[in-house]
């Protein structure tokens, strides 16, 4: 049963330009989980009204949020008029970076699946990244002695299909996996829509 919520927006953004934000319905593990309940989005210049399903699986993307003032700020997600949960903080500045400033995005370059050592497909652990993790950028890293050429070719596949620029960044890799003497397990990542598996 949902027990509690959390609210995921982007560490920077720019004030007046739009952004999304994942609504996630948590059990009390953390797990992702189904629920019909109806919200409220503040702190984003305005109020929104959010209404979850259970046919989104527990994960809401809400789009076209946007912050009107620069500074740091947290939206806040509201239940009956409670405050039931707060986002990560959000610099948003006045204009888009300048020289020497960085926008933050969060990813994961560890995913392994059933392919190697792991647990589910390839196509499930890129959707659950994208869906329900909300990160902006992910890496499939099967070791390279335990995949396939046919294995290879789905995650090359699948890393291509997931990739949607401006939204979730996919990257062709590999675990490369040597003795520990040679220096240990190393992730190898391709900046190209193909590559080889060595």
């Amino acid at each position: 049963a949902c027990e509690r919520f959390d609210l995921l927006a982007p560490s920077t953004a720019t004030a007046g330009d739009s952004f999304r934000v994942l609504v996630r319905s948590l059990d009390r593990f953390g797990n992702v989980t189904p629920t019909d309940v109806n919200l409220v989005l503040t702190g984003a210049g305005e109020t929104i009204s959010v209404t979850m399903k259970k046919q989104h699986g527990g994960a809401l993307w809400l789009d076209d949020i946007s912050v009107p003032e620069p500074g740091v700020t947290r939206l806040e997600l509201l239940r009956d008029g409670e405050g039931i949960a707060h986002s990560n903080p959000v610099m948003v500045r006045e204009d888009g970076p300048d020289d020497g400033e960085w926008n933050i995005f969060w990813g994961d370059t560890q995913g392994q699946t059933a392919k190697t050592v792991g647990a589910g497909s390839v196509e499930e652990y890129f959707r659950y990244a994208r869906d329900v993790a909300g990160i902006d950028y992910c890496t499939h890293q099967g070791h390279d002695f335990m995949l396939t050429d046919e294995d290879w070719q789905e995650v090359t596949e699948q890393t291509l299909q997931f990739h949607e620029p401006g939204r979730f960044i996919t990257f062709l890799g590999y675990e490369w996996s040597p003795t520990s003497g040679a220096g240990g397990d190393r992730n190898v990542m391709y900046l190209d829509d193909t590559g080889p598996l060595y």
